[in-house]
């Protein structure tokens, strides 16, 4: 076989190589009958499948019994890692699928058990209520998101009224920000929010690429597709947090406070 892939290339072509690789792999050394029994497949088939193995140099025949050799515990631990990273994508693809690779500095392998939302006809809301879900009960807040729903302007609101122990930072894009201050469904909760000293609104002068939500123990991340609200990953992997407070401190360092701008509008 040639190239580095050549391996994947000759196991996908049955499934039972990589059966018998993997039970060689967990079991150790075994002959053709327990082969049989354990796989349910021919005598035929176990014959045909050990001799290609055997050819590939994967699998030793020795006096009637069967044993991986040191290539064949390799490539078959390296398909395992494969086929669970596969596995990972799959799951993570409805979030992945939406995201630049330079603008998320994550190993997706490491979030195997992230929670993953995807919106849909029947609850178009549903990520922004995972969202308001997230802000019960805690202490800190880190937020900022490409778009203001409206919902989400009012019940955040109503969290900073309801639990005077909630502090922390908002980024606004300075274009949901206009659309904060001028449009009637939002106006009221903006100016609760602004009224709220806990909570310190600062302004980035341009859009963003995602929604990042930080709080006591949870990490949400979620991205837009066709310009409206699509997936929402959610997760306190260690590797996830820090790059999201690394993240977040960048945005933050090129904003300014909305009360200083304000402050400047009304000197001029």
């Amino acid at each position: 076989m040639s190239g580095d892939t050549g391996f994947l290339r000759f196991l996908a072509q049955s499934d039972t190589r990589v059966a018998v690789l993997q039970l060689l792999n967990e079991r150790g050394r075994l002959d053709r009958y327990e082969i049989e029994q354990d796989l349910d497949v021919s005598r035929r088939t176990v014959i045909r499948t050990i001799d290609a193995l055997a050819d590939n140099g994967y699998v030793l025949n020795e006096t009637d019994t069967y044993e991986l050799t040191a290539l064949g515990a390799l490539v078959a631990a390296s398909y395992n890692e494969f086929a669970s990273t596969v596995e990972t994508a799959h799951q993570l693809e409805p979030f992945l699928a939406h995201l630049p690779d330079d603008s998320f500095d994550v190993d997706p392998r490491q979030l195997d058990d992230a929670e993953i939302m995807v919106v849909n006809e029947a609850s178009p809301y549903a990520l922004v209520d995972r969202t308001v879900s997230l802000w019960q009960d805690i202490s800190q807040i880190q937020h900022m998101s490409p778009m203001v729903e409206h919902k989400s302007v009012h019940q955040l609101a109503d969290r900073l009224e309801e639990n005077e122990d909630l502090a922390g930072d908002a980024i606004i894009p300075k274009p949901a920000l206009e659309t904060m201050q001028q449009h009637p469904n939002y106006r009221e909760g903006y100016q609760r929010i602004v009224a709220c000293d806990r909570l310190t609104l600062h302004v980035y002068p341009d859009t963003v690429p995602y929604m990042l939500c930080i709080t006591d123990d949870t990490v949400a991340v979620g991205v837009a597709k066709d310009g409206k609200p699509y997936a929402q990953l959610i997760a306190d992997h260690p590797q996830l947090r820090q790059w999201a407070n690394d993240t977040f401190d960048n945005y933050l360092n090129q904003c300014r406070p909305l009360k200083q701008l304000m402050s400047d509008t009304d000197e001029s």
